[in-house]
């Protein structure tokens, strides 16, 4: 399912979870990491600002959108279990490439 304003925050738990805290997901930065219940609050609330960022043109429109957005899409994906509780999530961003730099210009340019 694609993300919204109203299940982003629970794309930000899962993320923090599965990337940093726990120990499968966490060994992509070295091991699981332990993280105090107000660091992890302050992570989970950074990664859901960074999905706005990054994804919410998706789910905004019209006069909703930031100066700059929804010039290239990009698309925040969660996929569910049976239970309905959140197993994986992917991020999808198109980018242009400067061919002669050979170097992938920010989304921003």
């Amino acid at each position: 399912e694609a993300v919204s304003e109203s299940s982003v925050e629970e794309a930000a738990v899962f993320f923090v979870e599965a990337f940093w805290v726990s120990t499968n997901g966490g060994a992509c930065s070295g091991g699981a990491l332990r993280l105090s219940r107000k660091e992890r609050r302050l992570l989970e609330a950074q990664m859901a600002d960074d999905f706005r960022t990054r994804y919410g043109c998706s789910w905004r429109v019209g006069s909703q959108l930031r100066q700059g957005e929804g010039l290239l899409p990009s698309r925040l994906l969660l996929a569910r279990g049976d239970a309905g509780e959140v197993i994986g999530c992917v991020g999808i961003e198109a980018a242009l490439l400067d061919p002669i730099a050979r170097r992938v210009l920010p989304a921003r340019s």
